[in-house]
Order: C-alpha cells, then sequence, then structure tokens
C-alpha cells in the first residue's frame, strides 16, 4: 500500500509540472497572484524574512519551503535558478505533488483504519460491507434488510 501515495505524488507532481511548463511558454512573466507572490518568495530566497508584502494574506508556508529547495540547489550548484518566475512555478509543482501523496497516504491509512484492516483491491469498501450496501440502499448499518 506505501507505493500507491508515492505513485500517486509522482503521477501528481509529472502533470503540474507539465502545466508549469505550458505556463511558463505561454506567459514566461509574473501573472495575476503571482505578481504578488513571486516578489514576496524571492526575498525569503534571499534571506531577507522581515520583507512582508501587506497584500498576501497566506501562510508563508510555500515561500519558506522554496527559500529552502533554493539555498539546496545553490548549496549543488544550481545558482539561484528556483527563485525564478518559471522556477517558482516548478516548486510549486513539486509541493502539489507532495500534497497528492500525503493525502493519498491519510486517506489509506485512515481507510484501513476504519475498515479494521480488511481492505478490498478493487473497491472502497470491504467486501461484506459493499454485499449488502445495495440492499439496503444506505452505508453502515449492521442489521440486514427483509
Amino acid at each position: 500500500m506505501a507505493l500507491v501515495p508515492v505513485a500517486a505524488a509522482l503521477a501528481a507532481g509529472l502533470a503540474y509540472a507539465a502545466v508549469a511548463a505550458a505556463a511558463n511558454r505561454a506567459v514566461p512573466e509574473p501573472f495575476m497572484d503571482e505578481a504578488f507572490h513571486v516578489p514576496q518568495t524571492q526575498a525569503f530566497c534571499q534571506g531577507r524574512f522581515d520583507v512582508w508584502d501587506q497584500k498576501i494574506t497566506t501562510p508563508p508556508g510555500a515561500y519558506l519551503a522554496a527559500a529552502a529547495a533554493s539555498a539546496a540547489a545553490d548549496a549543488l550548484g544550481a545558482g539561484g535558478a528556483l527563485c525564478s518566475n518559471s522556477g517558482l512555478r516548478y516548486v510549486s509543482a513539486a509541493l502539489g505533488g507532495v500534497a497528492v501523496g500525503l493525502a493519498s497516504l491519510t486517506a489509506a491509512r485512515l481507510f484501513s483504519y476504519a475498515s479494521g484492516g480488511r481492505v478490498s483491491g478493487r473497491h472502497c469498501l470491504p467486501a461484506d460491507q459493499r454485499r449488502v450496501a445495495g440492499a439496503r440502499g444506505h452505508w453502515g448499518s449492521s442489521s440486514t434488510a427483509a
């Protein structure tokens, strides 16, 4: 079951990266709210954590993640490419893939817990609940329909 979240994260990350590549070709300059977020992230990439645009209402998590990724890339000799407008779109794509992987892992664990560990690989419900749900017309009751 651990491979499903990894596969979901990779698939989502690749799909998001394809969208980022298309956006970079079509609109290379900051677009819509990127006009606020790109300069804010670039300030964080420069270590200027005291800079904050008052028009931004989101928490700084993505900015911090981009700054950390940029610092790691700089250490490997990438030279700050991740803090350009196009680089930040790819960082967002990677973060989107991570989010999908974490959501998939969370859903798998919650479902496994809720089903007592008896999970059918082909369906979303354990086999005993699938059989009776259609006859009763609702989910979750353990009594049999007459």
